[in-house]
């Protein structure tokens, strides 16, 4: 990507709201985007790429945090830019609380990840012993061979 453009801000300042309108506005139209949601919210988008534009928006703030380090790119504060100032310190025991509180779930979140990453890598090494890929291949082969012909009609 030639052009990046790191959508930072806190919670709740907009930055998933104007990845969608961005999305919805490619769609309308006409581009060709992929659309990144995030992995414990699917109704939160993370980053919108324009390939063929060399254009990919993203969100940077925890827990995916990217820096500017590239020529082309540029950060987007929405917090500076969208949040009337004092509002940090006018809330800021509330702020801190769901801060603290966010961060906790969050380290929960990757705790209960890596458990279900161990359990499914055991039951794959259960299953590793006792199935039989050959099958699988000549029903990979068979799908191929489907998908080939239905392209060449």
């Amino acid at each position: 990507m030639t052009k990046r453009y790191f959508i930072k801000g806190r919670a709740g300042t907009g930055k998933s709201t104007l990845l969608k309108k961005i999305a919805e506005a490619a769609e309308v139209n006409g581009f060709d985007i992929e659309v990144y949601h995030c992995g414990f919210d699917p109704e939160s988008i993370d980053m919108v790429d324009f390939r063929e534009l060399g254009v990919c928006i993203f969100d940077i703030i925890d827990p995916h945090d990217y820096f500017a380090e590239r020529q082309g790119d540029e950060i987007v504060d929405l917090y500076e830019q969208t949040v009337t100032p004092g509002t940090d310190e006018k809330y800021k025991s509330i702020i801190t609380y769901y801060t603290k509180s966010y961060k906790q779930r969050m380290k929960d979140g990757i705790s209960y990840l890596q458990n279900a990453k161990s359990i499914s890598d055991r039951l794959e090494k259960m299953y590793t012993d006792v199935v039989d890929f050959g099958v699988i291949n000549e029903i990979y082969s068979t799908i191929c061979n489907e998908i080939s012909e239905l392209e060449a009609k």
